[in-house]
């Protein structure tokens, strides 16, 4: 497990306006009443308020570049039923792990708050925050107290981005999200291998109990995370056969025809065309 350090609400330096619109959520009858079940508030939003920022602009896809939402996990399955049950309109999340709920909250409008109610992410307490991919993301508050692991200030501080689980499809895709939207700006040293064996995973296809639309993002993942140079080149050929690119080549006359090549291989290509002009 990790070791936490925790803190109460009042001991932690928040901003202003986060302050008052984290009172404002936490009065919330949706919220409330999950927070009376014993449940928690975890990941990315948290994150935001312990690091200072006025979650106004978490909310703002127009200033992070997508939209946040607050995320509420239960220690037992039967907690976040009670709780949706009370509640008139709410849609299975994208993944289906959760239930989405739009909720207003004064001067900041509607934001989404999603109650997990998977039955395997239904955990104890520090159960559920061990299965956090990034430990960027493994803070929350429990009846008024912060849980922040070791070592996240230091991270945090120098805006690198610690994986710690690679057992999800979406690892790639919140990779992305993170250091394109969150403002992280590289992965520590320890992450590296984490993600290789991420990358061995998706080109066998080893995600257990993960349904097919659940994967359907991983050629996009796998992509751009290679243009963002994390990807290495020597995983390319992992990938030979498997996506394909439209690309141009010359037909007669400076006239161009769009072929369809392998994504790998022309990568690859690329790479040995450079290589062999330097």
């Amino acid at each position: 497990m990790s070791r936490f350090d925790v803190a109460h609400i009042s001991e932690v330096k928040i901003h202003p306006t986060t302050m008052t619109r984290l009172d404002r959520i936490m009065r919330h009858h949706v919220v409330k009443n999950a927070l009376d079940e014993g449940a928690w508030i975890a990941g990315g939003f948290i994150r935001q308020v312990l690091l200072g920022n006025d979650i106004t602009g978490y909310f703002d896809p127009n200033a992070q570049g997508r939209t946040g939402d607050i995320d509420i996990f239960f220690d037992d399955v039967t907690k976040v039923k009670r709780c949706i049950d009370e509640i008139n309109a709410c849609q299975a999340s994208w993944g289906g792990f959760s239930k989405d709920v739009s909720v207003s909250i004064p001067s900041m409008g509607h934001i989404t708050v999603q109650l997990v109610d998977s039955p395997d992410l239904c955990l104890p307490f520090e159960e559920s925050l061990a299965r956090f991919d990034f430990t960027n993301c493994k803070v929350a508050l429990r009846d008024n107290e912060f849980y922040i692991p070791a070592g996240w200030k230091e991270i945090e501080a120098q805006k690198q981005l610690q994986v710690v689980s690679n057992a999800s499809p979406f690892l790639g895709t919140r990779i992305i999200k993170y250091m394109k939207s969150r403002g992280l700006k590289g992965l520590t040293a320890d992450s590296m291998p984490i993600l290789s064996d991420w990358i061995y995973k998706v080109a066998a296809g080893d995600f257990p109990n993960f349904t097919t639309t659940h994967l359907m993002g991983l050629e996009s993942a796998i992509r751009r995370l290679y243009d963002m140079n994390k990807v290495d080149p020597s995983y390319l050929a992992l990938f030979m056969g498997r996506w394909t690119d439209l690309t141009q080549v010359p037909k007669n006359y400076g006239h161009y025809q769009t072929i369809a090549v392998d994504w790998a291989h022309n990568e690859i290509s690329k790479l040995n065309g450079r290589r062999a002009s330097l």
